[in-house]
């Protein structure tokens, strides 16, 4: 006869097993019935002795199949068991990669979240049953089912699971730069139009194997469209914001150039860009742009 290393489950710990056989040796003891599985654990075989809860939970299953075992502590220092069904793909997700040692972060906040859950969910479905001096084996069956619910609704309504890990679209590279145009749009919709944000993020959205080299290249475009350059002053500034308030837009590049123009065509003492006037200047240049604004609409009426 073959023997098996024994597993003695510790509380609040999954246990992850293939079951070697259909059926499990059973017997009766001093304690009353009791049934023996073997198992593969870790690679290699054990076995261990089910209670009446954990058999029944086990006798849904058969040779081959993976099942997730732990032991839960109740509020009163008594344990039950609960058993989830594995695929071998759930085996695979959990897997180190080759040459990776570094402990796999993901499963283990998913146990201990999954250990939190169910814990609240036992608390629950103790406090909701009458209070009784002493509870029988059909007190405990009831508990069982009433976690099992409180579990389910919590999962179902406030999210309390493990969330997969958003895989990034591009190398670490492109994704770093990928992320970095994202954060300067979202940091910058103010001083856009919303059409023009969204279009830019329509457009970054729809990027295809982009290299690093485009990315670096758009990120330094969109920033001369955004914030063009110069060193302006404050008066400078609010002569921008007032032309963008008469145009209506956040797009402050066009504005810009449309200053320029002016300073050109009217030759303000010589000058050719805005970071060069005056505030006195700026106010000049302000009438002026609104004067050509207005002129711009009279050109527009159908009289």
């Amino acid at each position: 006869m073959t023997e098996y290393k024994n597993i003695k489950f510790k509380t609040n710990l999954p246990y992850v097993v293939r079951l070697k056989y259909d059926k499990p040796k059973d017997g009766t003891g001093q304690y009353g019935d009791y049934w023996i599985y073997g198992v593969e654990y870790e690679g290699e075989e054990y076995s261990f002795i089910a209670n009446l809860g954990l058999h029944t939970l086990l006798s849904k299953h058969k040779k081959g199949d993976l099942v997730e075992i732990m032991k839960v502590e109740d509020d009163d220092k008594k344990s039950h068991f609960e058993l989830e069904s594995l695929s071998e793909s759930d085996i695979k997700s959990t897997e180190q990669p080759p040459g990776k040692t570094e402990p796999n972060w993901d499963r283990i906040n998913a146990d201990k979240q999954h250990a939190i859950t169910l814990a609240i969910a036992m608390k629950l479905a103790v406090h909701s049953l009458p209070v009784k001096v002493k509870l029988g084996d059909k007190d405990y069956e009831e508990i069982e089912v009433r976690m099992v619910k409180f579990n389910a609704i919590m999962k179902k309504y406030l999210g309390v699971t493990m969330k997969e890990p958003v895989k990034p679209k591009f190398s670490p590279l492109v994704q770093a730069k990928y992320d970095e145009i994202d954060k300067y749009l979202n940091e910058n919709k103010d001083k856009m139009d919303s059409d023009i944000y969204n279009a830019r993020q329509e457009w970054l959205k729809n990027l295809k194997d982009p290299t690093t080299k485009f990315l670096t290249e758009s990120l330094a475009k969109l920033k001369e469209k955004t914030e063009p350059t110069g060193d302006y002053e404050s008066y400078h500034e609010s002569l921008i914001t007032a032309c963008c308030d008469t145009l209506k837009t956040k797009d402050r590049l066009p504005v810009i150039q449309t200053l320029n123009i002016l300073i050109r065509k009217w030759e303000i003492d010589g000058k050719e860009k805005l970071k060069d006037c005056t505030e006195n200047e700026c106010l000049n240049l302000l009438d002026e742009f609104d004067k050509a604004q207005v002129a711009e609409q009279e050109a527009d009426l159908p009289y």
